[in-house]
């Protein structure tokens, strides 16, 4: 009896240390889980900063100011309506509607 006692006991205790170190293992990936987003956040806004400089950097006020600048002529180039832009035309011929006649030269 006292056999079985000691086997229930140490089984126990074995039992409740797998159960532990399940639980600190969990703790640790949750706090890996919050690093990695805090990490994420983080990053979106250097890029959320590095986009809006951009944007500044290339607006077309200063795309325009630049181009006064530069020596040489630069002509303006029109801009293709959206529907007869090629990725426009593949995804009508994907879907079997027939491309305009002025894009295929028809």
């Amino acid at each position: 009896m006292v056999r079985k006692l000691v086997v229930l006991v140490v089984g126990l205790a074995a039992i409740a240390m797998a159960l532990l170190a399940l639980r600190q293992r969990e703790a640790e990936i949750s706090r890996e889980a919050a690093r990695a987003h805090w990490r994420i956040r983080e990053q979106e806004r250097s890029m959320a900063q590095l986009e809006l400089r951009l944007n500044q950097a290339v607006a077309p006020s200063q795309l325009r100011d630049r181009v006064e600048r530069m020596p040489g002529e630069f002509v303006s180039v029109p801009v293709m309506p959206r529907d007869l832009r090629p990725s426009a035309t593949r995804a009508r011929a994907v879907e079997g509607t027939p491309a305009p006649k002025e894009v295929w030269g028809g």
